[in-house]
């Protein structure tokens, strides 16, 4: 086994068991982007007694008592940087290593279309598990799909991740040490109680429900509340990564026996999901709508629509058809709901008015970046109502208010979503243009989509799709990768061209049939070859790699890089460890597969020898994805979290323990949760308060709440939240609650109210109280 093979398989093994199959409370079969590493709690724990956990809590370096002669024990720490961590003996690396604060999920979708990809080429050569860990891919994802049971196409909108992949949960320590969630952070309790015992979560936050307006009072809602959002990023990861699964599986379909029957079952999956994307995608024309209303709050994706063309060659591989986009930038407006919104206004400009206000500013350098110096005039050529296109476009662009989107793209959303009206008219008419236009133009923060939609090309063998990358290629990623000769630590700037490289070899090979220019093959073996040895050298036994926070972007000031600190009086301390993600999205497993992949087409040339395609026995004795015994015989003790079914079978094992055996469950969808029941709590009182002037009164509502949930922030984030059915009729003041031992109060004063109101309130064990002001009580 060579020394990229050996260092492959061995990055593999760790992604695997750490990155992939396990989450916090319940399997998870996704890549994520990262671990945060350390404790998800109080640094000082006490030793025995339920403890809860709450959501505003952040991680901290893990502590150890040590005992000190003719004095009190004190806390340390068992690390504090990224080196010391490294420092440690084994097993002791391996059980901080394991140790995980927060798995990172932010792109879990994208990042998996490149594991996939690689996981695709494992398949091809032999690996007797690769084919499960994407079958069990594509049953997480189905459950991610929480609209597959509506009808119509919302059945494609996709949440990044769900509550039951969510590291994030209100959790109870009991006196034995083991955590058990409560309640998600992340998700709101539906109030329907048709609903509620059934799918007890809101998969979809509408921007009125009062909840989310109180929380983005206090500015955490967007992030807190709508993070697992989709946006355009998620959608590539699906379509690269269903993409990559059909075309290994249909090569097990000549077969006879258990292999066909596995292959047929894992296409049909690919296909049912696909189906669902391209329906999504077609009817609301590429921009991310909401099944709530609205638009995601990623939804500003500006050249969305380009991605037409591309995605709908990848339709036509998999289904037999190619989703054309039916709709427009105004239908999806309208399933939106923000035509009302966007329509509230004077006449719309007239043309020249129109042209001269789109000439200025972000979106003008844009559409010079994507058409030239004359881009309305190359718009112009090819729009069948130039005119109107620039005059809604122009009209967009002071609408920001309508876009309830990230808080850092809201004072742009309006110009934002009016480039998206454009390039929507225009992909409609020419969706093989608007794709060229894209692959061409200097796009800051696109290279992850051109680079992984490279791969869409190989697949497809769309000769537009071909020389579209390779023209970026040979402008974007021809010069050589910056970083490779620094400390792993902080590696940066290479793993980008890594992926890109490979992909254009084979789409060179797919053009001439015969060897590609010396020059790329020795790029890539001698940036792969860096990366190998610096992983090999520094990373012999654990070859992810691990950042202190400023690596990572996590300021000690922010509120999520605020943790516990090593010592009383240091600075906070957090680590990142990276899933393959060597300084950017493409990281060095994914190259070193697509080289594989495209290694016998190469033999016989000198600068591709030291790229050798493993054999199938080679790649049968490749290490399998273990949790270590240490880890599973201390967790308990030691506060490590790891799904239950894992330590069930674990127990304290002599030997490690297979993540991806055949036992492990299936990753739950969340109408099967929260494992652990809250306690019922009772309203005591409802009464409609004095009258305080004209339109204008109260309601007060009482609730007993048993113990421990009597405190006032698990109350006002769960337990006592007033939903108003018919806002649009008056305004309402809705305060924290009143806390009193175990008795809460809230009180609502209502403002202007011409029809009587329903209020729901929400509780944690999903009851519900609804009643009604009577109309008098309102003059």
């Amino acid at each position: 086994m060579d020394a990229l093979e050996a260092t492959y398989a061995t990055l593999r093994s760790h992604v695997l068991a750490r990155h992939f199959a396990v989450g916090r409370y319940f399997p998870a079969y996704h890549f994520g982007n990262g671990h945060v590493l350390g404790e998800f709690a109080a640094c000082r724990l006490p030793r025995a007694g339920t403890v809860r956990i709450g959501c505003a809590q952040d991680g901290c370096v893990p502590r150890t008592w040590r005992r000190r002669r003719n004095a009190e024990p004190e806390m340390v720490p068992h690390y504090a940087t990224a080196a010391a961590l490294r420092a440690l003996r084994e097993p002791r690396q391996s059980i901080e290593r394991w140790r995980v604060w927060r798995r990172d999920r932010t792109n879990a979708l994208l990042m998996s279309g490149m594991r996939i990809a690689g996981l695709a080429v494992e398949h091809r050569l032999g690996s007797g598990d690769a084919a499960a860990a994407m079958e069990r891919w594509l049953d997480t994802t189905e459950t991610l799909f929480k609209f597959r049971h509506s009808s119509g196409p919302m059945q494609g909108y996709v949440v990044r991740w769900d509550a039951a992949t969510s590291d994030r949960w209100e959790a109870e320590v009991d006196r034995a040490g083991v955590e058990a969630p409560v309640l998600p952070c992340e998700f709101l309790l539906d109030p329907d109680p048709r609903r509620d015992k059934a799918r007890p979560f809101l998969n979809c936050t509408a921007a009125r429900d009062s909840r989310y307006a109180a929380a983005l009072r206090v500015q955490d809602g967007q992030d807190r509340w709508r993070r697992w959002e989709p946006s355009m990023d998620e959608y590539v990861g699906l379509v690269v990564a269903y993409l990559s699964i059909f075309d290994a599986l249909a090569d097990d379909l000549p077969a006879t026996g258990p292999r066909r029957s596995r292959a047929e079952r894992i296409i049909a999956k690919v296909k049912v999901q696909t189906g669902r994307v391209a329906r999504y995608l077609q009817a609301h024309a590429y921009v991310m709508v909401r099944p709530c209303g609205g638009v995601t709050i990623r939804g500003a994706g500006e050249t969305n629509p380009c991605m037409a063309y591309a995605f709908s060659r990848a339709f036509e591989r998999i289904l037999g058809q190619a989703f054309p986009v039916t709709a427009t930038f105004d239908d999806a407006m309208r399933i939106a709901g923000l035509s009302d919104c966007l329509s509230r206004s004077a006449d719309l400009p007239d043309p020249a008015q129109a042209i001269a206000s789109l000439r200025d500013g972000q979106i003008w350098q844009r559409l010079v970046g994507l058409f030239g110096a004359d881009p309305l005039a190359e718009l112009a050529a090819v729009l069948p109502d130039a005119n109107g296109s620039f005059r809604r476009a122009a009209r967009l662009r002071s609408r920001d208010a309508c876009f309830d989107v990230l808080a850092a793209d809201a004072e742009t959303a309006g110009e934002q979503f009016a480039l998206c009206s454009l390039l929507c008219d225009y992909a409609r008419v020419d969706p093989a243009g608007a794709w060229t236009r894209f692959m061409a133009a200097p796009q800051k923060g696109a290279h992850d989509y051109k680079v992984v939609a490279g791969l869409i090309a190989i697949s497809t063998g769309d000769e537009l799709l071909r020389d579209s990358y390779m023209a970026y290629f040979r402008g974007a990623m021809r010069t050589p990768a910056v970083g490779l000769t620094r400390d792993p630590e902080a590696l940066a700037g290479g793993s980008q061209r890594e992926m890109a490289l490979p992909t254009a070899i084979a789409l060179h090979l797919r053009r001439s049939g015969t060897p590609t220019q010396a020059s790329l093959r020795r790029d890539l073996a001698r940036d792969l070859g860096a990366m190998t040895a610096l992983l090999a050298d520094r990373f012999a036994s654990q070859p992810l790699v691990v950042e202190d926070a400023d690596g990572i972007g996590y300021a000690a000031t922010e509120p999520e890089g605020q943790c516990c600190a090593a010592g009383d009086t240091a600075a906070p301390s957090i680590l990142f460890e990276y899933a393959d993600k060597v300084g950017s999205w493409h990281g060095y497993m994914a190259a070193v597969a697509l080289a594989w992949w495209h290694a016998k087409l190469m033999r016989g040339a000198s600068p591709w020898r030291d790229i050798v395609e493993p054999s199938a026995d080679s790649v049968a004795k490749w290490p399998e994805p273990k949790l270590p015994a240490a880890v599973a015989g201390v967790a308990a003790a030691e506060r490590i979290i790891l799904p239950p079914s894992v330590l069930a079978r674990a127990g304290r094992p002599a030997r490690d323990v297979a993540v991806l055996a055949a036992a492990m469950p299936a990753k739950p969808d969340d109408d099967q949760l929260p494992s652990a029941e809250p306690q019922a709590s009772r309203i005591v009182g409802f009464r409609q308060g004095p009258h305080l002037g004209p339109r204008r009164s109260e309601v007060t509502v009482t609730v007993d709440v048993p113990p421990p949930r009597a405190d006032t922030a698990y109350l006002e984030h769960h337990e006592l939240v007033a939903t108003v059915a018919n806002l649009d009729a008056f305004k309402a003041d809705v305060p924290a609650p009143i806390v009193d031992g175990s008795r809460v109060t809230l009180t609502i004063t209502l403002y202007g109210a011409a029809d009587p109101p329903r209020f729901r309130f929400a509780h944690a064990n999903g009851e519900l109280v609804c009643a009604w002001l009577p109309r008098q009580s309102l003059r």
